[in-house]
Order: structure tokens, then C-alpha cells, then sequence
């Protein structure tokens, strides 16, 4: 099998993993095994599949995936960044403030003081640059 015909499959489990991690957005121990158990696969061969996928652990899979949906939340109304950080599964205001930082540039208090146009990188798509597809060899979109 050619990567062109895997192409389609590997978009689709992307976009499944996607959906079961926002389906457990808000459980703070939903993890890689958790994820593994949902999809059907063993831990370490799901491991092997979104590193050569997305260039990125499961666990940085869904980080960021958290992260990408607490921006959203973040720029709404009346939503508090401590609220946030339960309603996107972290169980540490400071820890989600580091990583929050880490991959935005930025921290989660100053996201509604922000132009958030130029708060995204180059790539156009309101997204940062790490990305859980930016590195992806197989393609360049981003699903979410």
C-alpha cells in the first residue's frame, strides 16, 4: 500500500482521535491509555501511529488538542481562565498556564486583550506553529 492510498485512513483516524479526546475533554485522567482502550489499538502501536502521523507523542497529541479548545473557550464572554482549565481536563491552573504559554507564546489571562491575528503565527489559519499537524509528514491541514 502507497502512502496516497493510506492517506484518507490516516486523516480519518486523526479526525476519530480528535473527536474521542473532545468527547472527554473535561476528565482530567483521560490519557493516552484511555485514548488507546476507545480507538481499539494497543497503547504502544496507537504510540507508533500518531508519532508518524503528527510528529508528536500521544500525549502531546492531547495536549494540545486541550489547549487548541481552551483558546476557544477563552474567547468567550464570561469565561474565567480558571474555569477554563477544568472544562479542558487540566487538573493544575499552573500547569495549564505553562503549557498554555509554551505553545501560544502567550498567557491564557491576555488572550481577550489580544488582536488573536496576530497572535497566530504565520501559517494563516489562526493556529500555532506547533500545532498537532504542523510537522506532519503525511499532510499539511489542520482538522480541527
Amino acid at each position: 500500500m502507497n502512502a496516497t492510498s493510506s492517506r484518507p485512513v490516516n486523516v480519518e483516524l486523526i479526525q476519530q482521535l480528535t473527536q474521542i479526546v473532545l468527547e472527554n475533554l473535561e476528565n482530567e485522567k483521560f490519557g493516552a491509555t484511555e485514548l488507546a482502550k476507545r480507538i481499539g489499538m494497543s497503547r504502544s502501536h496507537l504510540y507508533r501511529k500518531v508519532l508518524l502521523l503528527t510528529k508528536k507523542t500521544l500525549s502531546q497529541f492531547i495536549r494540545e488538542i486541550r489547549l487548541s479548545e481552551a483558546l476557544k473557550l477563552l474567547k468567550e464572554e464570561g469565561v474565567t481562565v480558571s474555569e477554563v482549565v477544568y472544562r479542558v481536563g487540566f487538573n493544575s491552573r499552573s500547569y495549564f498556564n505553562s503549557c498554555f504559554h509554551d505553545y501560544y507564546g502567550f498567557p491564557p489571562g491576555e488572550t481577550k486583550h489580544m488582536n488573536l491575528e496576530n497572535a497566530s503565527n504565520a501559517t494563516g489559519a489562526g493556529m500555532p506553529a506547533r500545532s498537532v499537524f504542523a510537522r506532519s509528514a503525511v499532510w499539511n491541514t489542520r482538522i480541527l
